[in-house]
């Protein structure tokens, strides 16, 4: 899990400490009773059941979910693990240690998820995409003069005199000097500012480079998949061929660097379509 998701429950173990600090299980019997009025009689029980805890859920969604997005889909418990296997497989994780980790008897119950990689790898640039943009956007805001941060933020538009450094570059600005660029194509820059003087040219060399991008990640998720399927696996002794895991992580590392590329272009688009 990242650092996000630790705090998270490690903040949730401290509040809930208090109510059942001898508990081994992360949502206790005890403290779902606290929180949660019910006519029901308090039973003596160690962990919630599957009922209590789906009523946890039907609330989450109808007290906070709903009311600030509106109707979505709803995540179940099981998609959760079901997310979890998919992350594991963009990592490199082969199939004998995701196995062994989600207690799976048979190899093949894993090829259940690789049909979904596809999604997850697309959700993974959508969200990166909008916090890059997020990021970009107060990173600029740093850079603003006071006498015009207050007209500017009140806008999506940003003007080149708006920050201290620039220097032109295809369709737009780069916003630190040239000499210390590491990366080589602005669209893949997080210091690129995308201001073309021709916007429908502009745009379509994004969606260009976006459009070749998704391509190579579709291929790249086919040969993490072949990859992966066609390591020797050996059951018994818990053991699986060493270059088809060299194969596996440098085909997951490329992924990775094509889904922040990716990620990074379509953060110039989404300024487009708001």
């Amino acid at each position: 899990m990242n650092q996000e998701v630790f705090e998270f429950i490690d903040d949730y173990n401290q509040l809930t400490s208090a109510y059942d600090s001898e508990s081994s299980y992360l949502i206790s019997y005890k403290a779902y009773r606290k929180y949660v009025k019910t006519k029901t009689k308090e039973k003596a029980r160690e962990k919630m059941g599957a009922f209590q805890f789906i009523n946890i859920i039907d609330r989450f969604y109808g007290d906070i979910v709903t009311p600030k997005y509106g109707d979505l889909e709803r995540i179940k418990p099981g998609d959760t693990r079901h997310f979890a296997f998919c992350n594991m497989m963009l990592q490199g994780f082969n199939m004998l240690t995701i196995a062994r980790i989600g207690g799976h008897s048979q190899l093949e119950t894993q090829l259940h998820y690789h049909k979904h990689l596809d999604h997850f790898a697309q959700s993974f640039v959508h969200h990166a995409a909008q916090m890059l943009r997020m990021n970009r956007k107060n990173l600029m805001r740093s850079n603003w003069d006071v006498g015009t941060q207050a007209v500017i933020a009140k806008s999506r538009i940003y003007r080149v005199g708006d920050f201290q450094e620039t220097y032109k570059v295809e369709h737009g600005y780069c916003t630190d000097h040239p000499s210390r660029c590491q990366v080589g194509d602005c669209r893949f820059c997080e210091y690129y500012f995308f201001s073309p003087e021709d916007e429908q040219k502009g745009l379509a060399w994004l969606k260009d480079c976006s459009d070749a991008l998704e391509g190579r990640l579709k291929e790249q998720l086919e040969l993490i998949r072949y990859v992966t399927k066609s390591m020797n696996y050996d059951c018994a002794t818990l053991t699986y061929q060493q270059t088809g895991q060299e194969k596996l992580s440098s085909a997951c590392s490329e992924l990775r660097r094509l889904m922040d590329q990716k990620a990074m272009v379509d953060s110039h688009l989404l300024e487009d379509e708001l």
